[in-house]
């Protein structure tokens, strides 16, 4: 991981926030020493939402959960750059839905640099 340019996160949102699996890695390995070696890395979070987009811009669930990722953790962590995606209604039966959240996942690291 220390010879990658960018760490990329992927991970549902439960109850609006990441789950305790990656709270605690990043609790337990960045403090293990890897935080002082991620000043030079991009970090980009891609948050997989069963809810809608409108939902998470009315409630400013977006804004919360960014603000977090990208100050509290990635500002904490001095890391270069950090960015948050989000994918919405991921949670939805309808094949096409599924696959145009694919495709939009793939085009989100493509271009990400």
């Amino acid at each position: 991981m220390l010879g990658a340019d960018a760490i990329v996160f992927v991970f549902p949102i439960w109850w609006y926030n990441v789950p305790s699996m990656l709270k605690a890695y990043l609790d337990k390995v960045w403090n293990m020493g890897l935080l002082n070696k991620a000043n030079s890395k991009k970090a980009l979070w891609i948050a997989l939402a069963g809810g809608t987009e409108a939902s998470f811009h009315k409630y400013d669930y977006y804004n919360m959960i960014s603000n977090y990722l990208n100050n509290g953790i990635a500002g904490y962590a001095r890391m270069q750059e950090s960015r948050v995606e989000f994918l919405y209604e991921t949670i939805s039966e309808s094949k096409e839905h599924i696959e145009s959240l694919l495709e939009q996942a793939y085009q989100i690291g493509k271009h990400y640099n």
